[in-house]
């Protein structure tokens, strides 16, 4: 299955030319070292597919910044590293309030599931991810996107699963995201049309 080539990202030159056009110097210094962390942390990880994992932080970022139109340095920051201390034990959050910040570091601690002492449940994790706002609640909307996009390499228990799963939780993650918005954007419209989208192939 050929992938979209909007959820590729582009290289790292025309990535960061993208991101400077609104980020100011101090920010790009953050999102350069969060894109060079990401890259180091997930280089010897592959997806599904084969592919190099880090290329889907990489998109995760790229569908913010491009389709969601975020310009919020620490969303942006939060979407290249939001798999890292999941994926890795690069990341602590100590590490992450001395290299980016407390916002970022709370932003991280949100979007990353806890295992131990026991596995928290769903709610718990989606509870911590609205309680950090609307930013975080994107960046893991993006996420869920870019994973629904990818999807067609997995096997079909995991593309029924995770489409089940989309239309569980993530659905009304966008309406929560819609009410969190201003009145006039569409943006929760748009995502949750293409999550149903992306859904409607598996189911």
């Amino acid at each position: 299955m050929v992938v979209r080539e909007r959820s590729r990202p582009p290289g790292r030159r025309a990535f960061f030319n993208r991101l400077k056009t609104f980020s100011n110097e101090d920010a790009m210094v953050y999102l350069g070292r969060a894109y060079e962390f990401s890259k180091y942390g997930h280089a010897k990880q592959l997806r599904d597919d084969g592919s190099r994992y880090f290329d889907h932080p990489k998109a995760v970022t790229w569908i913010l910044v491009t389709e969601f139109n975020i310009t919020n340095w620490v969303a942006i920051a939060v979407a290249l590293l939001h798999d890292l201390r999941e994926d890795t034990f690069l990341l602590s959050h100590r590490c992450a309030v001395d290299c980016f910040g407390i916002d970022v570091a709370h932003g991280l601690e949100a979007i990353t599931k806890r295992r131990r002492p026991r596995k928290e449940s769903i709610r718990s994790y989606f509870g911590r991810i609205v309680e950090q706002g609307i930013f975080i609640i994107l960046v893991k909307l993006a996420d869920r996107l870019h994973n629904m996009r990818t999807l067609g390499n997995c096997s079909r228990d995991k593309q029924i699963r995770t489409a089940k799963q989309t239309l569980r939780h993530f659905i009304p993650l966008c309406r929560l995201a819609k009410e969190m918005l201003p009145a006039s954007s569409t943006l929760a419209d748009y995502i949750e049309a293409e999550l149903r989208k992306e859904c409607a192939k598996y189911l």
